[in-house]
């Protein structure tokens, strides 16, 4: 189901837990010469996202939706962050209250990537949808979105069309089915605010304006 929604800045409208077993894998592909060891953090699985990655107790970012393809570093969803090379401890957790805890093997000039997702979530997809947040007015560049209290990440491209799910030039989410409460911050003092209906198994396209 694909549902759509208009907001204009300055306006406030109806926009539309428990500890499981939490699971992590690492791959490892050439960067080239340059020497830097690069991690992406990422996910295939649909029930996690949102996803806070914090490393020596800095977060360095949240993972927003899953992913269908293990990513390069830098990829559009995916947390990429410079490590030294070596063994770097990390932990990561959702509000469903999944929580994840390891070591990544940095290696030089290599892109790892660290994939998490849950052997038994008690999260089913069936129960999530997926966001895409996107603007047509450059003006309004970055903006920042945070939905349950929770900067989620930034609008950081205009489109002159509509995406869909997934489609590059917004910000894509993957939050539980439910009503959510969300605002959004642009350039130039726009604000927007209010609660975003996600449903089940859909897409909802939230233009920012």
């Amino acid at each position: 189901m694909f549902r759509a929604l208009r907001i204009q800045r300055g306006t406030g409208i109806a926009l539309m837990a428990v500890t499981v077993g939490m699971i992590t894998s690492c791959e490892h592909s050439p960067t080239g010469p340059s020497g830097a060891a690069q991690v992406a953090f990422w996910t295939d699985d649909p029930t996690v996202p949102p996803l806070s990655v914090v490393i020596g107790g800095r977060g360095i970012g949240t993972i927003t939706t899953s992913l269908g393809s293990s990513p390069g570093c830098g990829a559009a969803g995916a947390v990429t962050v410079d490590l030294p090379v070596g063994g770097t401890a990390f932990t990561a957790s959702n509000p469903f209250g999944n929580r994840w805890s390891g070591s990544v093997d940095a290696k030089a000039d290599t892109c790892t990537k660290m994939r998490l997702y849950s052997s038994n979530s008690t999260v089913s997809p069936s129960l999530v949808g997926r966001v895409v947040v996107w603007t047509n007015n450059s003006a309004l560049l970055p903006i920042a979105v945070t939905v349950d209290n929770r900067a989620l990440g930034s609008v950081t491209a205009s489109r002159t069309t509509q995406p869909r799910c997934g489609d590059t030039g917004g910000l894509n989410l993957t939050l539980a089915a439910g009503t959510h409460p969300a605002s959004a911050k642009g350039a130039g003092g726009a604000t927007w605010s209010g609660s975003w209906s996600v449903d089940a198994s859909g897409c909802l396209a939230v233009l920012l304006y």
